[in-house]
């Protein structure tokens, strides 16, 4: 739940009720593209600004759905965790696109993943919903899941 690099995240509220770390929703643990691995294996200055940058979105969505911020559950929902490690990593390349190519061309690949997860965060933010912020996985009772059950008969 905390970002490795330490200290208190500069979006977080210290004294949270549902995070009382401070630390942050994303471990770098989390990041499981090979692209944006290399960045932090390189130990890349800007790490904790991305990870503190995916604290800021996360709690404005919230503020969006209309989630107090103290009661935005963790560990956040698969599906919001998901949107937290798209939105590092398109805030990682939108910061490094175009560093190492003099000129510019459509197939960089840094280019190509920063559309990529343009995409996919934009996808990904209309499917977080409150209910997924404030209830983990393991909270939600089986009326939460289903609406009704359906049979299927083949004739």
């Amino acid at each position: 739940m905390s970002g490795d690099a330490g200290g208190q995240s500069r979006w977080l509220p210290a004294t949270s009720n549902a995070n009382t770390t401070g630390q942050g929703f994303l471990a770098i643990a989390d990041i499981t593209d090979s692209l944006a691995k290399d960045f932090i294996a390189a130990g890349d200055a800007d790490v904790q600004n991305w990870l503190d940058l995916v604290d800021g979105e996360i709690l404005a969505l919230a503020q969006e759905r209309d989630v107090p911020l103290q009661s935005v559950s963790v560990p956040l929902h698969k599906k919001i965790l998901e949107y937290c490690k798209c939105y590092f990593c398109f805030v990682c390349f939108q910061d490094r696109f175009g560093r190492n190519d003099m000129v510019q061309t459509n197939q960089e690949t840094t280019k190509l993943k920063l559309e990529w997860y343009a995409d996919r965060c934009s996808r990904l933010r209309l499917q977080c919903t409150k209910e997924m912020f404030m209830f983990p996985n393991v909270s939600l009772q089986a009326s939460q899941r289903t609406s009704g059950t359906i049979s299927l008969q083949r004739g």
